[in-house]
């Protein structure tokens, strides 16, 4: 017959459950009692309520092509709505509404909650849903309700046309850009009629000095037969296509000159005695003329550089007024687009819902009736559950250290 041997592993739960059944009410009433204390300590804080609202960005709004102008963004307003010039003007607000003392900055900016949301967020585009969400979770339920509206209204005031704002002032900036244009453009235009008068005289001056070497009607055969007339070191080519027109009746110096020329050298090739006083004369004559004609020539390559400089001035000029007037219609074109964003401000929507050019509210809030705490159960229960751990181990420390005194 085996032998069946009794095991003599020892049982270590149920000693400690007779323990804590023996003193069951060392786990019982402390439980209670902080549970019960709990319960009615949560009655008496101050019950907190949540109001919650949305507003929206304006998805159309007119913007040039450069992007000059963007169109409202929902992030841009999420920052604004947290400003502190906005808590600052609501926080007077509510003191002066139901006069209570002002509350600490920092506290009272963490009563209010911005939620935006991302539609599409990629390498490429980053999309941010045009509905921004707004809570509000204060004292009391008209206080609630007070700070949310007094916080829509604020912002609404500050910047709910703050696009359309720097739109206008842009325009301020394009009409003072405008008028500036305007004047260089005037400038240009007297400085303009002035290089036209001066160059209408330079060129009759010119035309006159012309018409002394050779009359306009001859002017094509002396350039044929007579390109050019020098006197010592001048080589000078006479330009004739800039002379007026003057009387056929009239020789020129040139022609004087070469008839001079022609009769000293007949008089010369004579064999005559009494031709050598004709001969002086001629040279004499021909000499003079030549110095004459030198003289004028040095006066019109003055003038024809003078003209040549005032035709450069008279281009230059045209030029900078094209492009001036180019910079114009660009300057008036970006007006007339962001006059029709600046035309587009307004603070009230119809009905009673505010709203901005750029910003409006979607939903008006409403009297908070369900109070988001105290959570009177949920704190009574943490506190009994907390007591009842604590007390616990309590127990089964003290259990312990009287096994081990009964051991020692």
């Amino acid at each position: 017959m085996a032998i069946q041997r009794r095991d003599e592993t020892p049982d270590l739960l149920a000693p400690r459950l007779h323990f804590l059944w023996a003193r069951k009410w060392w786990l019982i009433l402390p439980t209670l009692i902080v549970g019960v204390a709990a319960f009615f300590s949560a009655n008496l804080m101050s019950d907190e309520f949540r109001v919650n609202g949305e507003i929206a960005t304006s998805i159309l709004t007119v913007t040039d092509v450069n992007q000059n102008i963007p169109a409202p963004n929902p992030t841009t307003v999420a920052t604004l709505l947290k400003s502190d010039q906005v808590f600052r003007k609501v926080r007077d607000e509510y003191v002066a509404k139901f006069n209570a003392k002002p509350p600490l900055f920092e506290k009272f900016t963490k009563l209010f909650t911005v939620k935006t949301e991302i539609l599409q967020d990629t390498a490429v585009k980053k999309e941010m849903s045009p509905v921004i969400s707004l809570s509000v979770q204060a004292q009391g339920k008209e206080e609630t309700r007070f700070l949310m509206e007094a916080w829509t209204r604020v912002f609404l005031k500050e910047y709910g046309n703050y696009i359309i704002e720097e739109a206008r002032l842009k325009v301020a900036s394009l009409k003072s850009e405008n008028d500036r244009i305007e004047k260089v453009l005037a400038a240009l235009e007297k400085e303009n009629a002035v290089i036209q008068a001066d160059l209408v005289f330079q060129d009759k001056l010119l035309g006159e000095y012309m018409d002394l070497l050779a009359p306009a009607d001859s002017r094509w055969r002396l350039q044929r037969d007579f390109p050019a007339v020098t006197r010592k070191d001048i080589q000078q080519q006479v330009n004739i296509d800039q002379a007026m027109a003057s009387s056929s009746n009239r020789t020129g110096l040139i022609a004087r000159l070469v008839a001079t020329q022609v009769e000293l050298e007949k008089n010369r090739s004579s064999a005559a005695p009494d031709k050598a006083q004709k001969v002086a004369e001629l040279s004499g004559e021909a000499a003079a003329l030549q110095t004459q004609i030198a003289d004028i020539q040095t006066t019109i390559v003055a003038l024809q550089a003078k003209v040549s400089g005032l035709q450069s001035r008279f281009t230059q000029t045209n030029r900078e007024m094209d492009i001036q007037s180019g910079l114009m219609k660009h300057v008036q074109d970006f007006m007339d687009k962001v006059n029709a964003v600046a035309g587009a401000y307004r603070q009230m929507a119809e009905g009673d819902m505010l709203a901005g050019g750029d910003v409006r509210i979607l939903s008006q809030p409403g009297t908070p009736e369900l109070r988001v705490w105290p959570k009177r159960s949920i704190v009574a229960s943490s506190a009994a559950a907390a007591a009842f751990i604590i007390c616990l181990c309590a127990l089964l420390l003290s259990g312990y250290l009287a096994r081990t005194r009964e051991t020692a």
